[in-house]
């Protein structure tokens, strides 16, 4: 109730943009994803700074895949998509994440396509594309078909080439590769 009443009362836009997604994360935190997703919605269209208005749409993206329909997936991969068309830091994450809802709600030509154009980017960090070739492999395992493990197994043996790769990433590779070996 605190925070709800400092969003109410403060003046001050800064201010007013971090206790909104503070309170927007608590109430996710109580499964009230649909409050939070409106809140965040309208903290989106207001955000008048580009970078801001990129991580509130993130945020909304990730409240409408908390509530698990088609339809509010669907509107993930938009919130996502609108995200990454703001160029700001955030625009690789947006792109990934559109991918990855997209994969899900079985429009995986669009998934493979963003993240193949997202691969060929020179400006990539080594997890950025570790986690685009993870989720590129779990959309090609979504296909269901033989050849769709095949390439998902090739594209998992891309993540162990990249150099410098992070533990975490080696262990999550392994992980994703036994899956896939168990499917084969």
């Amino acid at each position: 109730e605190y925070l709800r009443r400092a969003v109410a009362t403060t003046r001050r836009a800064d201010v007013r943009y971090t206790l909104t997604i503070n309170l927007a994360h608590r109430l996710s935190e109580e499964g009230q994803h649909t409050e939070a997703l409106r809140m965040l919605t309208e903290l989106a269209e207001k955000s008048t700074d580009p970078q801001k208005r990129a991580r509130a749409l993130l945020l909304c993206g990730r409240q409408a895949e908390q509530l698990q329909s088609v339809e509010q997936l669907t509107r993930a991969a938009e919130f996502f998509a609108e995200a990454a068309e703001i160029r700001t830091p955030y625009r690789n994450k947006a792109l990934m994440l559109q991918a990855r809802v997209l994969a899900w709600i079985n429009r995986g030509k669009e998934a493979h396509a963003i993240l193949t154009d997202l691969l060929r980017q020179q400006d990539l960090t080594i997890t950025e594309k570790a986690l685009a070739l993870s989720i590129l492999a779990h959309e090609q395992t979504l296909r269901g078909t033989p050849e769709g493990i095949e390439e998902a197994l090739d594209t998992n043996n891309q993540i162990f080439e990249l150099p410098d790769l992070p533990f975490a990433w080696v262990t999550r590779a392994k992980l994703q590769r036994a899956s896939l070996l168990a499917r084969a």
